[in-house]
């Protein structure tokens, strides 16, 4: 009796002890389904609010380092960074035009520098493209691109006459725009094939070697690879007669070429009188699938703050409004056309 009455107070403390475990489990597991609750509203909720900040982030493509066109672009790449909500951009250094164009289209930047003309002759697939990139939107024409032709002090060259047989780095190994106006000015002075052109693939190397003296000179844009020459070596600035450039502009309009006249003492110290040159007129063109609020929070972003832009690089003050607009071989996006709309700049 005495083992009987044991026998079944275990098996009531056993039945006790499972009850006390299935509440205890129950209360559990509806903590944790509260606690799970309230965390999934919170991630809803945290989710709503990041997705209300989602970062856009975009790469624009520029030119080498050391040129104009790539400071211009990390400038633009942070004031539109630091002015344009919701947009973080990357300045990409590249060999210009073509391969900006290139990148585009491969979904590798979402905008870029190009010369005007190269961006047409991509849109409709000819010239140095081997397909057309339809996908091209014009956001708005910059810069005119001058070259200078900037050579070594004793490198005997005194005019674009006594280029005859030296070695000058004369245009960006992708830049076909570049390419075609050094063909045009050699041409104009009758230097066809008797000036030993080297393609530029790198700037920065490109300078060490005319410091070195394995190069006579270079004809590129104005940036830090000038003023690095400058700084390092005597050197001379050569320039274009100025009939001959405005011969050269008239003759070639799909060209877009354009003619500079630099006052004295703006290029260097020693400069007494007006300086002549030649160059491309260059833009900033963006991928037709970059949405017209993003598109016009990029253009608002420049143009409402070109005072920083123009302190990053002296040709920052040749992009106004006004140029804006004035080249419409190609499209433009309708995030752009909205901004100029506003601004009264827009004529269709």
């Amino acid at each position: 009796m005495v083992r009987s009455r044991g026998f079944l107070l275990s098996a009531l403390f056993f039945v006790a002890l499972v009850l006390l475990i299935g509440i205890t489990g129950c209360s559990s597991e509806q903590g944790a389904s509260d606690k799970g609750n309230q965390a999934s509203q919170s991630g809803q909720s945290n989710e709503t609010k990041s997705g209300s900040e989602k970062q856009n982030f975009m790469t624009i493509g520029t030119a080498p380092q050391g040129a104009g066109m790539y400071s211009l672009g990390v400038g633009m790449a942070k004031i539109i960074s630091d002015k344009a909500p919701g947009i973080k951009v990357t300045a990409q250094p590249t060999g210009a035009s073509v391969e900006n164009i290139k990148m585009i289209g491969n979904g590798e930047a979402e905008m870029g520098y190009a010369i005007i003309p190269t961006a047409y002759e991509a849109f409709q697939g000819k010239g140095t493209f081997d397909k057309p990139y339809p996908m091209l939107r014009m956001l708005f024409v910059t810069q005119d691109v001058p070259h200078y032709l900037v050579v070594r002090e004793d490198s005997g060259i005194n005019s674009w006459q006594d280029l005859k047989g030296k070695k000058i780095a004369a245009f960006p190994v992708s830049s076909s725009s570049a390419r075609d106006l050094w063909n045009t000015i050699t041409a104009k002075y009758g230097l066809q094939n008797s000036v030993n052109a080297v393609p530029v693939t790198d700037l920065n190397s490109t300078v060490q070697q005319i410091k070195d003296g394995n190069l006579d000179g270079l004809f590129y844009p104005r940036g830090s690879a000038t003023t690095d020459l400058m700084s390092s070596i005597k050197v001379k600035w050569i320039p274009v007669d100025k009939q001959l450039a405005e011969e050269a502009v008239k003759e070639n309009p799909a060209f877009a070429f354009a003619t500079r006249v630099d006052p004295s003492g703006a290029l260097f110290p020693e400069q007494k009188d007006d300086f002549v040159t030649i160059g491309n007129c260059s833009s900033i063109v963006i991928d037709e699938k970059i949405d017209e609020e993003t598109a016009y929070k990029i253009v608002k972003a420049i143009f409402d703050n070109l005072s920083e832009l123009e302190a990053v690089h002296p040709d920052g003050k040749w992009i106004t409004l006004e140029r804006a607009t004035s080249s419409k071989l190609i499209p433009y996006h309708p995030g752009a056309i909205k901004y100029f709309k506003e601004k009264g700049v827009w004529k269709d």
